[in-house]
C-alpha cells in the first residue's frame, strides 16, 4: 500500500475513534450535566392525586405543596363532583418543583413536558409561561395554573396515553428554558407517568400518588419523617432539642414543609412547637420539662387537607429526680468514729479520735 495511503488510513482511524469516545462520553453523562442551568437549581418531580381516598398513604402525596412556606404554587385543583367524587375539588395530576438554594433569582422562560408525544395519545405540556424562582425559595408546577384554569385536569402526565395497561419504556423529558436555552431533563425512573402506565385505569381504585424525586433517580412512592434521638434520660428541669428529618423518594432532604410537634403523653403533655424543614429536610423543637415520668413526642407534616398529615414515630423522653449525689459515709480508724451524713446539702460532719491514716 502507497505510504500516503496508510497516512490517510492512520488519520482515519484516529479520528473515528475521537468521535466515538466523545459519543460514548456524552450518553454516559446526565442530561443535565451540560445544560444551561443554573447550579443552584434543583428539579424534582411527583405525581399528586387525592381523590382515591381507600388507598391513600400521606407519604406519597407530595410535600412540600399549595400553602407551604417559602412555595410559590402555580396550579389549582380540579372543583365538582364529576371528577372528583364526593370531593368537593380535587388533584390528579403531575408535579415539577424547582428549588432555588442560590442567592440571586432565576428567571424561567418556560417548561414543557413531552408525555410520550411520539405515540399514539401522547402530549406536550406547556403551560405556566414564564415565572420566576425567588432565591432561597420553590415554585412548584402543577395541574391548573393560574391562566390555564380549565374545569378539568389539564396536567393528567400519567394518562398520556390514556388507558394504556403496559408500561411503556419511552420516558417523558422535561424541557427548561432559562436565558433563551434549553435544558432537557429526562424523567427516566417514570415518576410523571407512574411506571409508565395509566394506574387510575390499570389498577381499580388504586391511588397514583408518587413523592418528590430528583428527577431521574430512583426511590420509593413514599416520603419518610424520623424523629430523633429515640430514647433520652434527663433530669427534671431541663430542656430537650428533638430533630424531625423529612426525606423524600430518594433519601433526599425535602426542604419548606411545616413540621408540628407534640407531647400526647407524659408530664408534660400538651406542649406543641412548629418549625419549617431546611435545605436538609430537618427541623427542631425545644421544649423545658416541668415533672418527672415519660414523655411521648411526636413530628407530623400535613399534606393536601383530603390526605392527612405525615407521621412520625414516637420518641420517648424520660425524665428524673436528678441533682448532685448524696455523700457516702463509712468508718475510718479505731476506735470507730463517729459520723452524720447529711445528705440534702451536701456536707459531711466527723466527731471521734483514732489513728490517721
Amino acid at each position: 500500500m502507497p505510504r500516503y495511503l496508510m497516512r490517510f488510513l492512520f488519520v482515519f482511524i484516529l479520528c473515528l475513534m475521537l468521535v466515538l469516545v466523545t459519543i460514548g462520553t456524552r450518553a454516559l453523562t446526565p442530561m443535565h450535566a451540560a445544560s444551561g442551568l443554573s447550579g443552584s437549581l434543583a428539579v424534582s418531580v411527583g405525581y399528586a392525586e387525592d381523590k382515591h381516598q381507600s388507598s391513600l398513604n400521606p407519604g406519597a402525596f407530595p410535600v412540600p405543596w399549595s400553602g407551604s412556606p417559602n412555595t410559590i404554587f402555580l396550579g389549582n385543583p380540579v372543583f365538582g363532583p364529576s371528577p372528583c367524587g364526593t370531593l368537593p375539588h380535587c388533584y390528579d395530576g403531575g408535579a415539577i418543583r424547582l428549588d432555588n438554594s442560590g442567592s440571586s433569582d432565576i428567571t424561567i422562560d418556560s417548561v414543557s413536558v413531552d408525555d410520550h408525544s411520539s405515540l399514539p395519545g401522547g402530549k406536550v405540556f406547556n403551560l405556566w409561561g414564564s415565572f420566576t424562582v425567588p432565591a432561597g425559595k420553590s415554585v412548584i408546577l402543577a395541574q391548573n395554573p393560574p391562566g390555564n384554569n380549565p374545569q378539568s385536569n389539564n396536567f393528567d402526565t400519567s394518562g398520556a396515553p390514556k388507558g394504556n395497561c403496559t408500561p411503556l419504556s419511552v420516558a417523558p423529558t422535561v424541557t427548561i428554558t432559562t436565558g433563551g436555552v434549553p435544558t432537557t431533563l429526562v424523567d427516566s425512573t417514570h415518576v410523571l407517568d407512574t411506571n409508565g402506565i395509566d394506574t387510575e385505569s390499570c389498577q381499580v381504585q388504586q391511588n397514583e400518588s408518587i413523592q418528590w424525586r430528583h428527577i431521574g433517580s430512583a426511590g420509593q412512592k413514599t416520603a419518610t419523617l424520623t424523629l430523633t434521638p429515640a430514647t433520652t434520660t434527663l433530669a427534671v428541669g431541663q430542656q430537650i432539642t428533638e430533630t424531625a428529618t423529612l426525606v423524600d423518594g430518594g433519601g433526599v432532604g425535602l426542604p419548606n414543609a411545616n413540621v408540628t410537634f407534640t407531647i400526647p403523653t407524659g408530664p408534660d403533655a400538651g406542649q406543641t412547637g412548629s418549625a419549617v424543614t431546611d435545605q436538609a429536610g430537618q427541623a427542631s423543637f425545644t421544649y423545658t420539662n416541668t415533672a418527672p415520668g415519660t414523655d411521648i413526642v411526636v413530628a407530623s407534616v400535613p399534606t393536601a387537607y383530603t390526605v392527612g398529615p405525615l407521621q412520625s414515630n414516637q420518641t420517648s423522653v424520660v425524665w428524673t429526680n436528678g441533682g448532685s449525689p448524696g455523700w457516702s459515709g463509712a468508718d475510718i480508724g479505731s476506735p470507730a468514729l463517729a459520723g452524720s451524713d447529711a445528705l440534702n446539702n451536701g456536707t459531711w460532719t466527723i466527731a471521734g479520735s483514732g489513728t490517721d491514716i
